[in-house]
């Protein structure tokens, strides 16, 4: 298995694992808590996620000296793009009718909007047996949410 690939799968779990910790909080009827406040705590748990991962490989800032704007702008806007869906994830499951896994259904459909979004932005149009698999996959994924959500 490729690196990429248990990366990914790392990845998923984390962030499925996440929604448990924040399904917890922003459903609480006792202590009504705004979607803002959980997104902060939030970044503060991503921010102590980057300086322990900087620390613990000794390379804390490591390239700082070539960033330039050309990879400052981009990483900004994706972080901006990201905080509107975790956003949208805290509204959702803050919904009283809204099972965790049926919110976390739907936020896969994610890989469907990345395939349109990297084709049309990036060029990057999958082929030959990937393509099949891909298309596949996308396919089944959509499918399964649909079927949660109905």
């Amino acid at each position: 298995m490729n690196m990429w690939m248990i990366y990914g799968l790392l990845a998923g779990a984390s962030y499925g694992l996440s929604a448990i910790p924040m399904k917890f909080a922003a459903s609480r009827s006792d202590m009504p808590v705004s979607p803002q406040l959980l997104m902060l705590a939030s970044c503060a748990g991503s921010v102590i996620v980057s300086l322990g991962t900087g620390l613990a490989t000794g390379r804390p800032v490591n390239g700082a000296g070539s960033m330039s704007t050309s990879t400052v702008l981009p990483a900004l806007l994706a972080g901006i793009i990201g905080s509107l869906g975790c956003f949208m994830v805290v509204k959702a499951l803050g919904s009283p009718n809204a099972s965790t896994a049926n919110v976390m259904a739907l936020v896969s459909t994610s890989v469907v909007f990345s395939l349109v979004f990297g084709m049309a932005f990036l060029g990057e149009i999958p082929a030959g047996p990937q393509l099949a698999k891909t298309v596949g996959g996308i396919i089944l994924m959509t499918a399964g949410a649909v079927v949660l959500c109905l």
